[in-house]
């Protein structure tokens, strides 16, 4: 008969590769000879043992990994992700600035103007034009003065960069067709059919975006011209050849159609225009 005492030890891991306690079968000893055979069942089943302890050990870690990754994807679904929570606008140090002037010239140059009060006469000062605020700005030795347009009746200046000779009449000189324009236009052609440009401003504004850092920040000045003819003080606007048909009534003698085909004029260019009612004049 077989006895034997058996001692049932819980032992602790000394590393937590194994957290579970796991039994451990061990023969504190032996007060008789047994068969071979069953000593050899006895170790089967110590090793049984610790096979399962290791497989649910090592299965422990794995499980847990994936229960929180489970809850994380499931955190993650519940919130909608926008580009807006992702991305940030990219500060810019770049400060916004007026790019262009809002002056027929920006140079200073020598003027005389007549007034519309008694054609008083204001003589040799430098002067520059103000298109945005129609207003003439006079420099002078205590500073900058202004006078505003609507007293001006014209003036006359020596170009201080061209040295050419320049004048402008007030716009309520001509009879406009339409309604009635503020200002002032230069004279390009004098004579019976004058020649006329009108200089007015293109603003654009900023259209710089933070959340995209596109565009810019900028105010841009542009200036952009409009011709005329006056006949009689009468204005007309000058965009095709239809536009023209005036000068025709005005003078039957003139093919203005075969001149403007024989000079090969180009009615959208300023010099090809000054050339036209150059020889339009001359013709009187």
């Amino acid at each position: 008969m077989l006895k034997s005492k058996f001692v049932l030890f819980d032992v602790k891991p000394k590393s937590n590769q194994y957290p579970n306690t796991f039994c451990v079968l061990f023969i504190f000893g032996i007060h008789a000879k047994f068969e071979k055979s069953n000593f050899m069942k006895v170790l089967m089943i110590i090793a049984m043992l610790v096979f399962i302890e290791k497989q649910v050990s090592a299965q422990t870690p794995t499980i847990n990994n994936n229960v929180r990754s489970a809850n994380l994807l499931n955190q993650l679904g519940s919130y909608r992700v926008t580009p807006g929570d992702i991305f940030f606008p990219i500060s810019s140090n770049e400060k916004s600035q007026t790019i262009g002037d809002v002056y027929l010239d920006a140079h200073w140059s020598q003027s005389s103007l007549l007034l519309f009060d008694n054609e008083r006469l204001i003589n040799d000062y430098l002067t520059r034009y103000d298109i945005q605020n129609n207003e003439f700005e006079f420099r002078l030795k205590g500073g900058v003065k202004v006078l505003a347009g609507e007293k001006v009746k014209n003036i006359v200046w020596i170009d201080s960069l061209t040295k050419q000779t320049r004048i402008m009449n007030n716009a309520r000189e001509y009879i406009a067709s339409v309604t009635p324009i503020d200002g002032f236009f230069e004279v390009l052609q004098e004579g019976d059919v004058q020649l006329l440009k009108k200089v007015y401003l293109e603003i654009l504004r900023p259209n710089f975006s933070p959340a995209l850092n596109v565009g810019s920040k900028d105010t841009k000045i542009i200036k952009k011209s409009e011709y005329f003819y006056s006949i009689n003080n009468k204005l007309n606007q000058i965009k095709k050849k239809a536009s023209l048909d005036a000068i025709q009534k005005y003078d039957s003698s003139i093919e203005l159609e075969s001149l403007i085909k024989k000079e090969k004029i180009n009615l959208n260019k300023e010099s090809d225009l000054r050339k036209l009612f150059l020889i339009l004049n001359s013709k009187k």
